[in-house]
């Protein structure tokens, strides 16, 4: 008796048990104590920062297989006192929210390079601040959630990295705006392709579209670049 068929694992199914996603802890750890020149202890239960004060998160999206990636990143301002402090012992006065970005930015990096290895080829927003509720809700709506607390002597760093199918939303050309990523091809009147979707808009590429397309045309970017 011939076996029944299996179904095909779901893109989000195969990301999720990809060798990026396995080795999220200890590549968020690395980037870390590269960064900041600390040897940090890891944890993946979700530890609370004693109070956040600072916090910052970067989307992704993969386009080809319809799926979302959120990074979080957040201190008490204790903490990101001392880090700033132990990089720059003499000058480190407001470096605090800039070593966070620096993380953030350096951490998503490496996410989008170990995603494009397992074959996820991941496009980035730009990063934003996040209020200590922002942070918590950041990606809760997404699928699978990785928490991970990064603890060094007067410093404790939480990171949160959520994946599931990305999700969309229609603005008219007035509403759009720098880093945006387009979730659909865009075609002008005559039927002429504009941008591909995965594009990320640059100020440019939205005044080129406000100029190019009827007001009233909806475009289709991704949820997290609209909010």
């Amino acid at each position: 008796m011939a076996s029944a068929p299996v179904a095909p694992r779901s893109a989000l199914a195969a990301a999720g048990l990809c060798p990026a996603w396995v080795k999220l802890p200890s590549d968020m750890h690395r980037v870390a104590c590269g960064l900041l020149s600390l040897g940090f202890a890891i944890s993946t239960t979700d530890a609370a920062v004693p109070t956040i004060q600072i916090a910052s998160g970067i989307v992704m999206h993969c386009v080809a297989d319809e799926l979302e990636l959120r990074l979080a990143i957040a201190v008490d301002l204790e903490s990101a006192k001392a880090l700033a402090s132990h990089l720059s012992p003499e000058d480190h006065a407001g470096l605090e929210s800039d070593l966070l970005g620096e993380l953030s930015n350096i951490a998503m990096g490496s996410l989008t390079s170990s995603f494009m290895r397992d074959s996820f080829a991941f496009s980035s927003g730009l990063p934003e601040v996040l209020d200590p509720v922002a942070f918590r809700s950041f990606g809760a709506n997404l699928s699978r959630h990785e928490c991970i607390t990064l603890t060094a002597p007067g410093a404790t760093i939480q990171v949160r990295v959520s994946i599931g199918g990305k999700q969309a939303t229609v603005l008219f050309p007035a509403a759009l705006s720098e880093g945006m990523v387009i979730a659909k091809d865009v075609y002008n009147e005559k039927g002429t392709l504009l941008l591909k979707s995965g594009t990320r808009l640059s100020s440019n590429t939205v005044g080129h579209l406000r100029d190019t397309l009827a007001s009233s045309q909806l475009i289709e970017v991704a949820t997290a670049a609209a909010a």
